[in-house]
């Protein structure tokens, strides 16, 4: 692999970082809004917001998988939890938005949930993605299915979702091609990470 294509492969993987981190923002604003439709007992907004907030999680749901007391905690479905474990998230809130059930009394469910989205949020930014997460995700975003993982406290794992996209998943990296990304980022890290400490000293 040459020097262009190890840099080529590390801005590739730093802008989707940056993605990444620019869907989480727009995941918190979301779910802001949506959790407080449902503190008001506003069900119509409720409904309309519901699937626009989970479309910015499904974006990065590859990614959040490597956080795994976060992922259960938001994007859980009924029966998915180990026994013992108090199920809230997305998934629980969407049960009685189209029941007749009180969505008032949703108010502390709302609230772990948008606490819980914005702890995501600010781990992503203050967390330095590993190549392979990086790949990972990327690969996961755009493909029909990503590797089944099983999160802890979660029995079941789900797909990522496609990229809204009917193509053909021939375009999928392959599990070598992967392993051979996050090689290769990894090389380039140790250079680059010593440039600071050049600097510095200038």
């Amino acid at each position: 692999m040459t020097r262009f294509d190890i840099t080529a492969l590390a801005a590739a993987a730093a802008s989707y970082e940056r993605y990444v981190r620019t869907k989480a923002d727009a995941f918190v604003d979301a779910t802001e809004a949506f959790t407080t439709a449902v503190r008001a007992g506003d069900r119509p907004r409720a409904q309309r917001l519901y699937p626009t907030a989970r479309t910015y999680f499904e974006r990065i749901e590859t990614v959040v998988e490597s956080f795994g007391d976060l992922d259960p905690r938001i994007d859980a479905r009924d029966g998915d939890l180990d026994p013992g474990t108090q199920w809230t998230g997305y998934h629980r809130l969407e049960k009685d938005l189209w029941s007749s059930a009180d969505l008032k009394a949703d108010a502390a469910i709302a609230n772990t949930l948008l606490a819980d989205v914005t702890a995501l949020r600010d781990r992503l930014a203050t967390t330095a993605l590993r190549p392979l997460e990086l790949a990972n995700g990327a690969n996961g975003a755009c493909s029909t299915r990503s590797p089944l993982r099983r999160s802890p406290g979660r029995r079941t794992a789900t797909p990522t979702p496609t990229c809204g996209t009917s193509r053909p998943t021939s375009r999928a990296l392959t599990r070598e091609q992967v392993r051979t990304l996050a090689n290769a980022i990894d090389a380039l890290a140790e250079p680059v990470s010593t440039v600071a400490a050049v600097v510095a000293t200038r």
